[in-house]
């Protein structure tokens, strides 16, 4: 169970870091940056991985992809949040 905790919290890290690079490359147009963002999220070595680490919830607005990241990625930090102190 700490093992999954562990790899929870890095894959949030991880996923972070992604999310940072997307948004200030150059190399991708600012219309497509949210989009390009939640195919990352979404996928299997993410959100798949994060809910095989350990299940969460999370409330999926089906806005646009920007809302939608960001509700997935604030329930992610906020599950994160509450097993650090489990490390």
């Amino acid at each position: 169970m700490l093992e999954n905790i562990r790899q929870f919290v890095a894959l949030n890290e991880e996923m972070h870091t992604v999310i940072d690079k997307v948004l200030a490359a150059d190399t991708i147009p600012e219309s497509d940056k949210w989009k390009t963002i939640y195919e990352l999220v979404f996928s299997d070595s993410c959100s798949r991985k994060a809910w095989e680490l350990h299940d969460f919830d999370w409330c999926d607005p089906d806005a646009n992809y920007e809302d939608d990241v960001k509700a997935f990625v604030s329930a992610f930090d906020q599950e994160v949040e509450k097993l650090k102190c489990l490390l």
